[in-house]
């Protein structure tokens, strides 16, 4: 019977352990299902927002402070910033959130004869070019991949500000990209409570990122039919006044007719042409070309010379 008992009581306890560790499973699962849940309605949320500022005719500035305004109130950090290249290649600060820290370090002394220490940081942040693969912004920005140092005062990858209120404990840098084109860097620093972003805020952040991605996008190619749009209007107008300085119909003489057609290599062009009564039975033509074509060309075009 001892035997038995003891062979009873370690499947009881196998067993229970089994259940021990399938409920701590099913826990772990659940956890996560939550936060992917939450995930997702932080995403939509934004969407919704970017959806709503895009459709009410935002421009790049104001979509940027929405991103930034979304992605650190999801996120919980104390600080975000863009970057965008410039026509160096370099990565420049376009828009920030807080006080976000500068990525090279500063000068002690000019930080503390400051008037204003958030004015000073932010004309340095702004005034910052990082060339391609400088510290984590550059690499996100080079290699296309989000960056993340969960514990930044260990890594040398992250400037090392003396300054108590510089100190980057935790930062993201998320490139925002669509079909293949970059459209800045989106950086966050420093939770709040001074603890590390965790990896749920890392991945929303980085959906953010890609939903801003396309928000710029569509910007971009709400300007360009904004532009071709003005531009059509434009090519209409300038139409509108060729057809009226090209002669309507030609000076003709008993005997002799004459006849043109205009074929110009855009809309409209600078080639002009018209034909006066000479008198005594004589005509006289007058052929030009105005140096360039399009709108610009048709306008300089001379006025109708008889008629």
């Amino acid at each position: 019977m001892t035997g038995a008992y003891c062979t009873v009581l370690v499947f009881a306890i196998l067993f229970a352990w089994l259940l021990w560790r399938k409920d701590r499973e099913v826990r772990a699962l659940r956890k996560e299902l939550e936060a992917v849940g939450e995930e997702n309605d932080i995403v939509l949320d934004f969407m919704h927002k970017i959806v709503t500022e895009v459709a009410s005719g935002a421009d790049k500035h104001s979509v940027h402070l929405r991103i930034l305004r979304s992605v650190t109130l999801a996120c919980g950090a104390t600080s975000a910033c863009i970057y965008e290249r410039n026509s160096k290649n370099n990565l420049v600060a376009v828009e920030s959130d807080g006080l976000f820290p500068p990525q090279r370090e500063i000068n002690p002394i000019m930080l503390k004869s400051a008037k204003s220490r958030a004015a000073f940081i932010d004309k340095i942040l702004k005034g910052e070019e990082l060339e391609p693969y400088e510290g984590i912004i550059g690499q996100a920005s080079e290699s296309g991949e989000p960056v993340f140092v969960k514990r930044a005062e260990s890594s040398a990858r992250v400037v090392n500000h003396k300054d108590a209120a510089l100190k980057i404990t935790s930062i993201m840098a998320i490139p925002m990209m669509f079909r293949g084109e970059f459209y800045g860097v989106l950086a966050l620093a420093n939770p709040i409570g001074g603890e590390f972003f965790s990896d749920l805020d890392f991945s929303i952040a980085c959906s953010i990122a890609d939903q801003s991605a396309l928000s710029l996008y569509s910007i971009n190619a709400f300007n360009q039919l904004v532009e071709k749009s003005k531009m059509d209007s434009d090519l209409t107008l300038a139409k509108s006044v060729q057809s009226y300085i090209l002669p309507e119909k030609l000076c003709n003489i008993n005997g002799f007719d004459s006849a043109a057609r205009y074929m110009p290599q855009q809309k409209v062009g600078g080639d002009f042409y018209d034909t006066f009564d000479l008198g005594r039975g004589k005509i006289g033509a007058v052929i030009g070309d105005v140096s360039g074509k399009g709108v610009s060309a048709a306008i300089i075009m001379p006025p109708r010379l008889c008629h």
